[in-house]
């Protein structure tokens, strides 16, 4: 069966548009707006844990007195670079709030899947609860909060990157049976022997479907299991046993190994001839192998070289500076590229779950 093109997913959906309710393009923008806008808040937030600024602002939800929005600009941005950030990461958050605002009022106005309203409603709830864990966080001054604020930002990332899949043109597409006919009818001729080639290939394509669906919730999970690890170090108590933190650098340890293996067997799974789900797949290996690196580089710039590498000369001259520029950009990187894994994973797996839906729909 000769792949699917995006041409055909195109002309699948203008043909079948007027059969089910199909999400209005200005929700699925807005939806890539707001993961695009909680990107870059997650990896203000690493910045704010790595710089040690969370306790910048002492007050909440305003800022020294001031409404959070009414805060000088002069003073937040030619000020301490802790202050900087921290109201930063406040007034990012405070957008992407906003943005699921706007999520709801669109998707319960316009004419939208049901899935979608109640999406964009667990999006508003999700933001709302991350920002007051944010902020007692900041009154309490309470580690494990902390710490559980940082699993929660990730989880609702991903969350996003499944709305967007939802709300996307290729999700109404790949439900309807143009999207999975319209290749075979070119080649066979008929609609008829179209159909009969697709019922004779479907098995072992929801077969292929299944295992990458599999592959790809055995990575996500391990990746999230990592996340949590690694928020666990970052946030340690202060009157922790030492093994506790040995502990936990192992679990890190072997968890990466882990989801690097789940990465190698989802790039050597055999693919599907679908559009859109080769390249997701591609990208998490990508991001895997690179957060790996980053991982080490992490490792190296807050605890120094192993004691089987100190000896060697580079690592003699190398001195580890506390908070320095590449510590801090290395190690949030490291944070950052974790959350965006958590998100392309999910995109991908709901993408699979989607194709594999509508395929056994097929009759």
């Amino acid at each position: 069966m000769a792949a699917i093109t995006e041409r055909d997913v195109r002309s699948s959906v203008a043909a079948t548009a007027s059969a089910a309710t199909v999400c209005s393009p200005v929700i699925h923008y807005l939806a890539w707006v707001t993961a695009l806008t909680v990107f870059p808040l997650i990896w203000a937030g690493g910045l704010v844990t790595t710089t040690k600024a969370g306790m910048a602002v002492p007050d909440w939800p305003g800022t020294y007195g001031y409404n959070m929005f009414l805060y000088p600009w002069e003073t937040w941005f030619f000020g301490p670079w802790d202050l900087f950030i921290e109201h930063g990461h406040r007034l990012l958050g405070s957008l992407a709030g906003i943005w699921c605002i706007g999520l709801v009022v669109l998707s319960w106005s316009l004419r939208t899947p049901s899935v979608v309203r109640w999406m964009s409603l667990a999006a508003l709830a999700l933001v709302i609860l991350q920002g007051v864990m944010g902020g007692v966080r900041v009154l309490q001054v309470d580690r494990e909060v902390a710490r559980i604020h940082g699993c929660l930002g990730p989880a609702f990332f991903a969350f996003l990157a499944v709305l967007v899949v939802v709300t996307s043109r290729w999700w109404q597409a790949a439900a309807e049976r143009g999207f999975w006919l319209s290749r075979t009818e070119d080649e066979s001729g008929t609609r008829v022997g179209a159909r009969a080639e697709l019922l004779r290939l479907r098995a072992a394509m929801l077969r292929t479907l299944q295992n990458q669906r599999y592959v790809t919730l055995t990575l996500w999970a391990l990746a999230y299991l990592q996340l949590v690890f690694g928020a666990s170090m970052r946030h340690v108590p202060e009157t922790a046993d030492p093994y506790y933190f040995r502990i936990l650098v192992w679990f890190h340890v072997v968890g990466a190994v882990c989801v690097g293996v789940a990465a190698v067997i989802l790039s050597f799974t055999r693919g599907c001839p679908v559009p859109g789900l080769c390249w997701p797949r591609r990208l998490l290996l990508g991001a895997v192998v690179l957060q790996i690196v980053l991982g080490l580089g992490t490792w190296v710039m807050r605890y120094n070289f192993p004691d089987w590498f100190a000896n060697e000369l580079f690592a003699q001259a190398h001195l580890i500076v506390s908070n320095d520029f590449y510590q801090v950009q290395i190690v949030s990187a490291h944070v950052a590229l974790g959350s965006f894994i958590l998100a392309v994973g999910a995109f991908s797996a709901a993408r699979i779950w989607r194709a594999e839906h509508g395929l056994r729909t097929v009759e």
